[in-house]
C-alpha cells in the first residue's frame, strides 16, 4: 500500500511537471513516467522502463542500500525491449545511466553495491547482455556509486571480463572483480555448505 501511494505521487507530480514544462522532450519523457507510475501500481512490469522504475522506488520505500544480482532481474526485460524495438541500446543505456546518478546521489558511501555476472543465472545469456550494458554506464558516469561488481569464473563469457579490464584500464575504480571459483569454494569451507547452498 505504501508503494502504491509513492507511485501515484509522483505520478501526478510528474503530470503537473509535464504541465508547465515548455521543452516538448521533457513533456514526453514526464508523462511517460507518468504512465509507467501508474502502470506498476497494479500489474507486473512488462519492460525494462517499468522495471527499473519499480526496482527504484522498492529501494527507496524498503531502505534497500544493496541492489543484488542486477542482471539477473533486469536481463530479460532488457534483451526482451531490445529484439522487439521498444528501445534501442542508447535509449537503455541513458535509462540505466539516470539510475546510476539516482544512486550516486542517494550517496550512502559505503554500499550501493550491483552484482553482475557469477555463477548460478537462470538465463546467463540475458544476463551477460544486461551485465555489459552495466559496466558501460559504469564506464559513462562518473560517480562513487554504484559499486558495480563483476563476479567471474572459468568459462564464463569472455566479453565480460575483456570490458571490465578496458574500463578500470581507463582509470575507472568499478567493476571491482570476484573471482566465484574462489570465493565459492572459500564460502562452502568456511560454512560447511554445498556448492549449490554457497
Amino acid at each position: 500500500e505504501v508503494l502504491i501511494k509513492v507511485c501515484r505521487f509522483y505520478s501526478e507530480q510528474a503530470k503537473t511537471i509535464s504541465k508547465i514544462t515548455n521543452n516538448q522532450s521533457r513533456k514526453n519523457e514526464l508523462e511517460l513516467m507518468s504512465e509507467v507510475l501508474e502502470i506498476i501500481t497494479i500489474s507486473a512490469p512488462k519492460n525494462l522502463r517499468e522495471a527499473i522504475q519499480l526496482f527504484w522506488l522498492y529501494s527507496l520505500v524498503g531502505d534497500i542500500r544493496n541492489y543484488g544480482r542486477m542482471d539477473v532481474y533486469l536481463g530479460d526485460f532488457y534483451v526482451k525491449d531490445i529484439q522487439s524495438g521498444i528501445l534501442t541500446e542508447l535509449e537503455a543505456l541513458k535509462l540505466l545511466q539516470s539510475l546510476w546518478k539516482l544512486m550516486a546521489d542517494r550517496n550512502t558511501r559505503v554500499h550501493g553495491r550491483v552484482i553482475i555476472g557469477g555463477k548460478g543465472r537462470l538465463n546467463e545469456t540475458n544476463a551477460d547482455k544486461f551485465a555489459l550494458l552495466a559496466m558501460e554506464a559504469t564506464r559513462t558516469v562518473h560517480e562513487i556509486e554504484p559499486q558495480l561488481s563483476l563476479r567471474f569464473y572459468d568459462g564464463m563469457n569472455t566479453e565480460l571480463m575483456d570490458k571490465a579490464l578496458t574500463i578500470i584500464g581507463e582509470g575507472r575504480t568499478y567493476p571491482i572483480l570476484y573471482n566465484d571459483d574462489v570465493i565459492i569454494k572459500a564460502v562452502q569451507n568456511a560454512f560447511n555448505l554445498n556448492e549449490l547452498t554457497a
